[in-house]
């Protein structure tokens, strides 16, 4: 039996493929979709996406470098093409984190001078002629694009958002994603690319955030690097809440009750912290006690 939660029932919380601004449902729909991601079992992830209705189901796997691989699926209804990014399996993580490559190259947007991690890029660029097909193939209704991954995948799923609506798009061919929600992401690109991303995503493109996750912290902020996150910061404190944003100082404090109850525990919390796990069960929590406000209120 597998450890990972990606249980996600449609009829009870319902996906909107038209939402902007932050949508519980939809939140939880692809954190579940980014965990799912891990499972190796081709023929597993599709069942599962089955049952929350993604009828049409294609996966992408490169076994090359840079980093262990870029992996991947997208799944299709007549409403939603979702696709999804896979990120760095726990093994892996320390050695990507130490030999992460954190130069620059031209980013993927036109008529902008933007800037981007080129090991994110390069791998992104490996995987895109088999996104390309899928998304052709899968696409056959116009259906309304979202995007999610977590860690590594979480930055490639901003790329790819950015690549699709914002650069060349499939074929010479711009199509418009329509939300972009990420957990545990890295930072991606310079202020160039971060500013004409945010203008074109502002209210579509969501960036949860797990306490002390380490991840989310690098490639390092600095005058060298100069890197950047893009917005939104939705931010789960120390208690597993989530916040729509959250100040420096608050979240310093809050890292540090992180820490200080997490001492004496097995493992580092900035790495359990990054589990994707945990992310998805702090966005359950979130929609369920929703859930339970709503019951209230009718009561």
């Amino acid at each position: 039996m597998s450890q990972r939660d990606y249980r996600y029932d449609r009829l009870k919380n319902p996906f909107e493929p038209l939402a902007t601004g932050f949508m519980p449902n939809n939140a939880l729909c692809l954190a579940a979709a980014s965990n799912l991601a891990y499972e190796e079992s081709d023929s597993l992830r599709a069942q599962e996406v089955k049952k929350w209705g993604f009828s049409k189901f294609k996966t992408i796997n490169i076994n090359k470098k840079p980093f262990v691989g870029t992996q991947a699926f997208v799944c299709a209804d007549l409403n939603v093409l979702m696709i999804v990014f896979r990120g760095t399996q726990q093994r892996d993580l320390m050695d990507w984190l130490t030999n992460v490559r954190f130069r620059f190259v031209d980013g993927p947007i036109k008529n902008v001078e933007n800037k981007v991690h080129r090991g994110f890029y390069e791998a992104l660029d490996l995987a895109w002629p088999q996104l390309e097909t899928a998304i052709t193939d899968l696409r056959t209704h116009d259906q309304a694009i979202w995007v999610t991954g977590h860690s590594l995948g979480a930055a490639l799923a901003t790329l790819t958002a950015a690549r699709l609506s914002l650069g060349d798009g499939i074929r010479n061919q711009q199509f418009d994603v329509r939300g972009l929600y990420t957990f545990g992401q890295p930072r991606t690109g310079d202020r160039s690319f971060v500013t004409a991303f945010d203008q074109r995503f502002e209210g579509r493109s969501f960036r949860v955030a797990n306490n002390n996750d380490i991840v989310a912290e690098v490639p390092p902020m600095g005058l060298l690097l100069k890197y950047w996150h893009i917005d939104q910061l939705m931010y789960i404190d120390a208690d597993g809440k989530l916040h729509p944003g959250i100040a420096t100082y608050r979240r310093i404090l809050d890292g540090i009750n992180g820490l200080r109850s997490d001492f004496g525990k097995f493992g580092l919390d900035a790495l359990k912290d990054h589990a994707m796990n945990n992310y998805m069960q702090a966005m359950r929590k979130y929609v369920e006690g929703l859930e339970v406000k709503q019951k209230t209120a009718l009561s």
